[in-house]
């Protein structure tokens, strides 16, 4: 069950492309989270994570569609996914 908190503890070899949308003032799951979770990734020699790091961002940050950060988020994402498609 501690994988649930520690996404890092999911992390193989073959694990998918991850883009994390972290901000950094998010107290509920906190960047040093994102930090693991890349650094599990490179563990396993695996470099397809990328962080974005929000200034002043909350957990939910991105819950306001036409909000400055989910305008970002979608940005990102978008190319994300298309260089990965």
């Amino acid at each position: 069950m501690e994988e649930l908190v520690d996404p890092a503890l999911l992390v193989e070899e073959n694990s998918p492309p991850t883009l994390v949308f972290q901000g950094d003032r998010d107290t509920i799951v906190g960047p040093q989270v994102a930090r693991n979770f890349k650094d599990a990734y490179l563990k396993e020699n695996n470099d397809d994570i990328a962080i974005i790091w929000m200034p002043y961002g909350a957990h939910i940050s991105d819950i306001y569609f036409s909000g400055v950060y989910n305008q970002t988020f979608m940005y990102y994402m978008e190319r994300f996914m298309y260089q990965y498609k």
